[in-house]
């Protein structure tokens, strides 16, 4: 997490130990680096690679930019019931 701060990045994640997933509820560029938001999420891909660990979170839109950015970083993206789910395997 400092080393997303550090970067000007705010990235919260929250940790399922059963499940060994780590859901990100949010990450947020605050800084100017444009780029620093996508060098914090790989970084959290390789940890979560590392670790065995699966990362989900939730998008607004299944279509856009956003949706394909985590398509480029391995993201899974799924609909369910209006909501727009992102899983990324280990």
């Amino acid at each position: 997490m400092t080393h997303a701060l550090n970067e000007g990045v705010k990235l919260e994640i929250d940790v399922d130990d059963d499940e060994e997933i780590l859901w990100l509820s949010s990450i947020e560029r605050f800084g100017k680096r444009k780029g620093a938001g996508a060098d914090v999420l790989q970084n959290l891909i390789e940890f979560a690679s590392e670790n065995d660990l699966v990362i989900k979170g939730q998008i607004d839109s299944p279509d856009g930019g956003l949706a394909i950015f985590y398509e480029e970083q391995g993201f899974e993206i799924e609909s369910h019931q209006k909501r727009t789910l992102i899983t990324r395997y280990p």
